[in-house]
């Protein structure tokens, strides 16, 4: 028999469920022989005979599990293993992966006694946080060991695993010092809301996590001022390419271009409509000089600075019965077709939200793909399936509805990150005016999601 207090508590292998009972055994098994005063203190203050309370809970657990609890001498001690003990044993042993592994979710979730004492409900919440900071101690360890191989996304997953770890509380700053490093350097699709919720910049380029990881050398974050911009040439009219998606909705983005060209009223703008996987290759090959594009962005050639976040939504058909709700719980989109872009058209993106998705419990049945918001509106509209939108797109056809999403406490708000990006080392004048446009708007608040 095996009792597991990760993520639930339950008794695999015998029959007995009372909560109760099952915390008693919790507690003997996790915190070792205890005296029988001190437990009926414990377990039964406020009752008029604690001992003999105890007594009675002792005969029902002998009935139902037979040689569960032991006496030696005025001790009792339970003989039944359990998963937080394995898995502390384990971690104490040096098994960080196989110890982690174990870590099935909060210890002695839901759990709830209405007459439980104060000492024993500060009793579960201490373990409940000293044993998932132990695991997220775990993780960061390995995070950082992969990451010494070169092995950055890996890196990433697991810093990702330790930064929303069930049960966990507030990283530190050490943790989150550790965190963002991992974050940045595996260039994690969640790095934005851990930016946003803890610090205001990053305080490292990818470059410069991935190298202090693979080097361990001490860690020394940039300073939070605007990126220093290499110019090929002085500032001239012409020559301003810029690239564009839909995200000319946000404030930033129209109000740099005002600024812009009443600065430099000679300068000639190009736009080019592109998907951002395609506005990074332009970058890449020179064809664009600076780019408005989503989160997350692989490779290093490109550098880029966070401009606004929005939360999704969910976009409906009208005769749908979610939307009659004013808010859409996410579990309730668990097992409806989702409709999405193609991977090609934006393979980081793509990813990003099957991700988010599936750590929130939601997976999909099968995916209908439309390369444009407008075709997969429209799949909508017919009834296929559903869609993930924005507040700041244009208003949708006619038989769609927009609802906001609804989290329940242990999942993670999903968000889409933008962001202005360019070539990292190849920057001409014109790029580097209205680059340091853009995040003077920034500075000031303009657009921020």
């Amino acid at each position: 028999m095996i009792l597991q207090t990760l993520g639930k508590l339950e008794l695999h292998g015998g029959v007995c469920s009372r909560p109760k009972s099952l915390l008693l055994l919790s507690y003997l098994a996790v915190e070792g022989p205890q005296e029988r005063p001190h437990l009926a203190r414990l377990f039964f203050r406020g009752a008029v005979d604690p001992l003999g309370n105890l007594r009675t809970t002792l005969h029902r657990l002998g009935r139902e599990i037979p040689g569960a609890v032991q006496v030696d001498s005025t001790r009792l001690r339970t003989t039944l293993t359990c998963d937080a003990q394995q898995l502390l044993s384990r971690l104490d042993a040096g098994d960080l992966s196989g110890g982690a592994a174990l870590y099935s979710g909060a210890f002695l979730s839901g759990i709830y006694l209405p007459d439980w004492s104060e000492p024993l409900e500060d009793w579960v919440y201490a373990r409940r946080v000293s044993i998932a900071r132990r695991v997220r101690s775990a993780f960061l360890a390995l995070g950082e060991q992969a990451a010494a191989d070169g092995n950055f996304h890996a890196g990433a997953d697991l810093a990702e695993r330790a930064c929303w770890l069930a049960g966990a509380p507030t990283p530190t700053a050490e943790e989150l010092k550790r965190l963002l490093l991992l974050l940045t350097a595996g260039q994690s699709v969640m790095l934005g809301q851990l930016r946003s919720d803890l610090v205001p910049e990053a305080p490292w380029s990818v470059a410069e996590a991935q190298r202090t990881l693979s080097a361990s050398l001490p860690v020394q974050p940039r300073t939070t001022a605007p990126p220093q911009l290499r110019t090929a040439k002085p500032l001239e009219a012409g020559d301003l390419v810029l690239g564009i998606t839909g995200f000319l909705n946000h404030a930033v983005v129209p109000a740099a271009l005002r600024r812009y060209t009443e600065r430099y009223p000679q300068a000639r703008l190009t736009f080019r409509e592109l998907f951002s996987s395609a506005q990074l290759e332009a970058l890449t090959d020179g064809t664009l000089d600076v780019g408005f594009v989503t989160l997350p962005i692989e490779g290093d050639q490109i550098a880029w600075e966070q401009l606004w976040r929005e939360a999704y939504v969910a976009l409906l058909p009208a005769s749908h019965p979610l939307a009659r709700q004013r808010e859409v719980p996410l579990m309730a989109l668990d097992g409806e077709v989702l409709v999405m872009h193609p991977r090609p058209v934006h393979p980081p993106l793509y990813d990003h939200v099957l991700k988010l998705l599936k750590h929130n419990g939601v997976v999909p049945p099968q995916l209908l793909e439309g390369a444009g918001p407008q075709t997969r509106n429209q799949f909508v509209a017919g009834g296929f399936g559903y869609t993930l939108a924005l507040p700041s797109w244009p208003a949708e056809l006619p038989g769609l509805a927009r609802r906001p999403i609804r989290y329940a406490a242990h999942q993670q708000p999903m968000v889409m990150d933008g962001a202005v990006a360019w070539h990292r080392t190849r920057v001409s004048a014109p790029a580097a005016a209205f680059i340091d446009i853009v995040l003077a708007l920034r500075a000031q608040g303009t657009g921020r999601g």
